[in-house]
Order: structure tokens, then C-alpha cells, then sequence
């Protein structure tokens, strides 16, 4: 799950005509993922926190959007300061906001997603036609969609900038990784499609064929639960003399396959404790979704790994061995796909 983060004190063109942007967005419980249709891509940490003093954004904006909400739609957010991405951990890492904690933060915080991937977009002065997914659309598309759709002025590291939100359209996760996956060729509309996805929070089975979704389950584990299994490691305590480990530093540990854990004591390697623990929830979890899967996988044309949970180190082997394709852009696809929808829908409505 390693990310490449934008920065916000970058220079952007500001237009006296407002730009129309396309957007696909993935607000995931780990990370927010987002494709424009100018050609950028965007992520960050789903992390958000509203600091109580006064916070110079620029000092440590590296990892993420710092925004104030000056004005607009949503009367409740006027005035605050909004930190989204690892600056949010950085400035309050006991007390900032979590999406994986809830699956109403994806609704509950749609807006302060969307501005921290629109806050790294290059441009300024838009107007913003996205397309977004979520775990349960059914239940939370409209919630979403009146969030986050109206004019909000901003000002983005102290520049202001005007965003006006419309024509929103919520989908299921995984229906932008089927979209991708059938614009690129790699599946045919005929093709009965597996798809796992492996998140942070959730994973998702889902069967597609004909464009339509056939089969659902969403299981309330993700790679989340194997960082906190590894936290609560008897060594890792006692590397930290009694105290779990943070979260977040394992993270990073293993996205950039370091597995180095700096104490007061020094360097805990805990790559052992990782395959420990990798193992454990691989039998409990991963167990769970292949028994739902396995009435379908003889039937199925192809079967495709997605989620920033395929990049975890040594999880590989278990799909392929399975019969699984792993997408090299696996925690991108689905906002590429979500992007191509709203294309779609923009010819449709005649605004290209």
C-alpha cells in the first residue's frame, strides 16, 4: 500500500472562467484516491483533523491539504480549519479522525475528502462533476451527495479558492475497477468477473457480468486489523515496554518494507512479527473470503486482486497460487474507472 503524496504549497494556474474538472474518487478507508480529467492523480491518507489554534499550513503541508472553510453549502464547517492526509497524524496523532473507524465516516466526512484531493489538484477556481464510490451506496449515496454538493469558498495554505460541486454520482466500490478493467480490454462485457478487493477497513467480493453486479459480500476486516495484530504483538509490546505500538508507524514500516520500529531503546526489527501475524490473518480472514468466493471461481473468466491490500508484502503468492491476477495499479483502478464513468455520463449529458 505505498503512496506517492501531492503538496499543497505548489504554484497553480487560477483561470478567470471557471475550469469544469471531471473527477473519479475512491475516499478509501486507508487512502483517498482521485483521477481528473486533466490527467493528475491524486492521494493521501484518509486522515482528518480539525486543530483548535491557529496552524501556519504551509510549515507542514508536505502530506497533505490544509483547508479553511470561509463560506458556502455547508453552514457547519464555516470557519473551521480542516487538515486532511498525514498532516492531520502529524499535528494531532492521539486525537485525529480515523475514516476506517466507522463506515459512516465515508458519509459523515465526505466533503473534507474531497477537498483534500481537489486541494492538490493544480488548478484553481473549478467546478467539480465527480464520481465516488462507497462500500454501501444504497445506504449512503444520498447522505454523500448532499454533503458535498453545493459552492464552497475555501482558502487553500491561505489562497483563496471557490469550488462549486454538482452532478454527483455514487457507485459500489469495485464498480470502477470492472469499468477500468473492461475499457483497457482486459475483460469482455460477456465475462463473468471475480473481483476481491483487499482494503484497509473492508474487503469486497463482487461478481460482475453484463455490466451489472451479480454477487456481494463485504467483509468488515481489512489490513487494518493485520497493523493492529501486529501493535498488539507480545514483542512489540515489550520492545515498547508494556505500550502497543502506533498504528500508523507500522504502516509506513511496511509500506516501505523497512519493518523498522524506532523506541527509546533503539531500532525493533519486527519483519518476524509481520509474518507471524501475516499468517494468522491470512487463516482467519482470508479463509472467510475464499470460502464465499469458491462457488463462483470455477465459473468465473477472471479473477483479479485489487486494493492497496495486494501490495502487501509476501501477500501475493497466496492469490496467484489461487488463481488470481494482481493489477500492477490495483489501489488506482478503481478511481481510473470511476473517472471513466464520469465521462460517460458528461457525453451523455452533452458538456463535452
Amino acid at each position: 500500500m505505498v503512496a506517492s503524496y501531492g503538496v499543497t504549497n505548489k504554484s497553480k494556474s487560477v483561470s478567470s472562467v471557471p475550469i469544469q474538472t471531471l473527477l473519479g474518487i475512491d475516499p478509501g478507508n486507508g487512502f483517498v484516491k482521485a483521477r481528473a480529467d486533466k490527467g493528475d492523480s491524486i492521494i493521501l491518507p484518509s486522515l482528518i483533523a480539525y486543530p483548535t489554534e491557529y496552524f501556519e499550513g504551509g510549515v507542514v503541508a508536505k502530506n497533505g491539504c490544509s483547508v479553511l472553510y470561509v463560506s458556502g453549502s455547508r453552514s457547519d464547517l464555516i470557519g473551521k480549519q480542516i487538515l486532511i492526509g498525514d498532516i492531520a497524524y502529524s499535528i494531532d496523532p492521539l486525537n485525529c479522525i480515523s475514516i476506517a473507524k466507522s463506515p459512516q465516516a465515508k458519509a459523515d466526512y465526505a466533503l473534507e475528502l474531497l477537498l483534500g484531493a481537489v486541494g492538490l489538484l493544480p488548478q484553481c477556481d473549478r467546478v467539480i462533476n465527480p464520481v465516488l464510490s462507497v462500500h454501501d451506496s444504497t445506504t449512503f449515496g444520498e447522505q454523500i451527495k448532499q454533503k458535498i454538493e453545493g459552492v464552497h469558498r475555501i482558502q487553500l495554505d491561505g489562497e483563496p479558492l471557490d469550488i462549486e460541486i454538482s452532478n454527483t454520482s455514487v457507485t459500489p466500490e469495485g464498480k470502477g475497477t470492472y469499468y477500468y478493467l473492461l475499457k483497457s480490454g482486459k475483460v469482455k462485457k460477456s465475462d463473468l468477473v471475480l473481483l476481491f478487493d483487499l482494503g484497509f477497513g473492508t474487503s469486497i467480493y463482487t461478481v460482475f457480468q453484463e455490466g451489472k453486479i451479480l454477487e456481494r459480500s463485504i467483509f468488515r476486516w481489512g489490513v487494518r486489523d493485520l497493523y493492529n495484530s501486529i501493535c498488539q504483538h507480545p514483542e512489540m509490546r515489550k520492545a515498547l515496554n508494556g505500550v502497543e505500538g502506533d498504528s500508523h508507524v507500522v504502516r509506513t514500516a511496511i509500506e516501505t518494507k523497512k519493518f523498522i520500529y524506532r523506541t527509546e531503546e533503539g531500532i525493533f526489527d519486527f519483519s518476524k512479527q509481520y509474518t507471524e501475524a501475516l499468517i494468522s490473518w491470512t487463516k482467519s480472514n482470508l479463509k472467510q473470503a475464499m470460502d464465499k468466493m469458491r462457488p463462483r471461481i470455477p465459473k468465473a473468466a477472471h479473477l483479479f486482486l485489487v486494493g492497496g491490500g495486494g501490495n502487501l508484502p509476501s501477500i501475493g503468492n497466496y492469490f496467484t497460487k489461487k488463481g488470481f491476477e494482481i493489477l500492477g495499479n490495483s489501489q488506482f483502478c478503481n478511481a481510473e474507472g470511476l473517472l471513466s464513468i464520469a465521462q460517460a455520463r458528461s457525453q451523455q449529458n452533452g458538456n463535452r
